[in-house]
């Protein structure tokens, strides 16, 4: 039997809807972002394609990202592109953070912690 570990994903959809949503937050913690930092794959697709977004255009991408993943479901697995969509359709303006700067910490401190995760695995 294939045992599979449950992976806790609110922390990583909130940030994920706080960088599609709100231009402060992402360009605050820009430089500690990597979409290889985010556990699942759903968000490690979601984020290039807002920091994809962010280091061309300079903000979030809001409401544009519907049709970043219009354009680009096609080279996803349907796995992955169910997933998306499924994220995606939750999108709403309600996503913005009321809080910025707690929004911004927290964000902060997932990236760092989910860096010195990966760092352990590559010791260990």
């Amino acid at each position: 039997m294939l045992k599979r570990e449950k992976i806790e994903l609110s922390e990583e959809r909130r940030l994920l809807s706080n960088m599609v949503m709100s231009t402060a937050i992402l360009s605050k913690c820009r430089k500690s972002c990597d979409p290889l930092l985010f556990e699942s794959s759903m968000g490690k697709i979601v984020a290039s394609w807002v920091l994809n977004f962010f280091d061309k255009y300079g903000v979030a991408p809001q409401q544009a990202i519907s049709d970043i993943y219009m354009n680009r479901a096609s080279e996803l697995k349907e796995a992955d592109s169910d997933m998306v969509k499924a994220f995606l359709d939750t999108c709403s303006d309600e996503w913005m953070p009321t809080n910025e700067a707690l929004a911004t910490d927290n964000a902060i401190k997932y990236l760092q912690k989910r860096s010195l995760a990966l760092l352990v695995e590559k010791l260990s």
